[in-house]
């Protein structure tokens, strides 16, 4: 500043300063928008108190980011069913009035690939029967068994 007189900022205006950074990605966006030099910011986003509002800011913008989309899926996903189970309406030209068609089998199998399938594959627990850490021995040691019991058969025939 001009005379060297230092100016204080508040609390509000630092956190605006950071608000704005994160959106823009820019110290030169958030000083011209928040008025505040982008000397000042640059050494602002050298503190510790910086990083802590902006991992604060960032978080709380993650989970409410989290909580639009379940929002958006949820509603989609109920007017899925909706449709799945009475069709989508069908205006009639001739008569203006609405019908219910059902989803053509084509449409059902996409869904069902695209969503149901993907969704059960995340959420279902592993099928597998054998331990993912069987070693080569051990396997060797069923097949030998395996073969010992196919020769003993051979021998009785």
């Amino acid at each position: 500043m001009p005379g060297g007189i230092t100016r204080v900022y508040s609390e509000e205006e630092k956190q605006n300063a950071v608000h704005a950074y994160f959106r823009t990605g820019s110290t030169r966006a958030a000083a011209a928008q928040c008025n505040i030099p982008k000397s000042t910011i640059d050494q602002w986003k050298r503190t510790d108190w910086w990083q802590a509002i902006f991992d604060t800011f960032k978080n709380k913008m993650q989970n409410k980011l989290v909580a639009d989309f379940t929002k958006i899926i949820s509603n989609a996903t109920e007017q899925l069913i909706e449709r799945v189970e009475n069709g989508d309406e069908v205006i009639l030209q001739k008569t203006g009035s609405t019908i219910r068609k059902k989803i053509p089998a084509k449409e059902l199998s996409t869904i069902i690939k695209d969503v149901t399938a993907s969704k059960l594959n995340i959420e279902r627990p592993s099928s597998r029967t054998t331990k993912p850490n069987t070693t080569i021995k051990e396997l060797q040691k069923q097949f030998e068994v395996r073969g010992e019991d196919s020769k003993a058969k051979e021998m009785r025939h």
